[in-house]
């Protein structure tokens, strides 16, 4: 979910609140994107890093959190990158570490579908409504980065309750 509703209305936010020019403000998307769908590779190329459920999804969500903070405190360029690495990387893992908890925990075969199901209709879901969002708070400035980070810790603290 994090990812879906952030990247539409990050690259307005960087624009207005950070005074980027356009070019650097699409490199910080690019690493985003790239670094949230790519940064779980090293539990595939350690699997026995990924024993400890509760620890990736606490190290995910912690991670996501602490780049999003650097993100919003800075207004250097490369601690903004550093922040977007930082907080791909963690919503990456995140995500595989619910996924290996769904795939791992859920014993009958229609609960697991039912559950995977769940997750892909969330995240096409704020798909859709994260760009009507932008939109809607397109005028606004700081305030609106502080809510979507608030947002998206609410979101992971329910989450982690609902886990453990």
């Amino acid at each position: 979910m994090g990812y879906y509703v952030t990247i539409p209305l990050f690259s307005i936010i960087l624009m207005n609140t950070k005074n980027l020019d356009t070019i650097s403000v699409g490199y910080i998307i690019a690493i985003f994107a790239f670094a949230a769908k790519g940064g779980s590779l090293p539990l595939f190329i350690f699997p026995s890093l990924s024993h400890n459920i509760k620890k990736i999804i606490m190290f995910g969500t912690l991670s996501a959190s602490l780049g999003l903070i650097l993100i919003f405190i800075s207004n250097n360029f490369y601690i903004i990158i550093g922040g977007v690495i930082i907080s791909g990387v963690g919503i990456s893992i995140n995500i595989l570490g619910i996924q290996i908890y769904i795939s791992g925990n859920i014993v009958e075969k229609k609960s697991k579908l039912k559950n995977f199901t769940l997750q892909i209709w969330i995240a096409n879901l704020t798909a859709v409504v994260g760009p009507l969002i932008t939109g809607f708070f397109f005028s606004f400035k700081y305030w609106v980065f502080a809510l979507v980070i608030f947002i998206f810790l609410f979101w992971c603290l329910f989450k982690l309750i609902i886990l453990f």
